[in-house]
């Protein structure tokens, strides 16, 4: 059976130019909201790593919040709900900029909190010597023995 089908390139060269237009904001987007990430990532993983309960907890729940709600939901809220509740719009490049952190927010604070766990000086113990101070081999994260799979 033969398809029916034809791709209309034409189009798609016509539309280079407009696209081309849009790759400086989205370059921009892009870059700002991973800087804005990664700052807040480092910003809540020490607080989530913190001792004190009224430091770790507010931490681990804007990014629990933020991990499970779709970036879609958060994007419309910023920029259809927030102007509500503030009184002023808002601009659709800065409500992008203000979401697209909360996706790479959670990946960078689980790397950091990893990273600080993993060092030499998490897994030591008080008056231990530096032997005490290798990394400890991690435990299979499926809870499955080694040939169970």
């Amino acid at each position: 059976m033969e398809s029916q089908f034809q791709f209309d390139w034409q189009a798609a060269l016509d539309a280079v130019p407009f696209l081309l237009k849009g790759a400086p904001y989205t370059l921009m987007i892009s870059f700002g909201g991973l800087l804005v990430g990664f700052a807040l990532g480092i910003l809540f993983g020490l607080l989530s790593l913190n001792r004190r309960w009224y430091l770790r907890w507010p931490a681990t729940a804007y990014i629990e919040v933020f991990r499970g709600t779709p970036i879609l939901v958060q994007v419309l809220f910023i920029f259809y709900g927030l102007p509500d509740l503030i009184g002023a719009p808002i601009d659709p490049i800065t409500a992008a900029m203000q979401r697209l952190p909360s996706t790479r927010e959670p990946i960078f604070l689980k790397w950091f909190a990893a990273a600080c766990n993993r060092s030499p000086r998490a897994n030591a113990k008080p008056g231990c010597h530096w032997a005490c101070l290798a990394p400890k081999p991690s435990g299979p994260s499926s809870g499955l023995r080694r040939f169970a799979a």
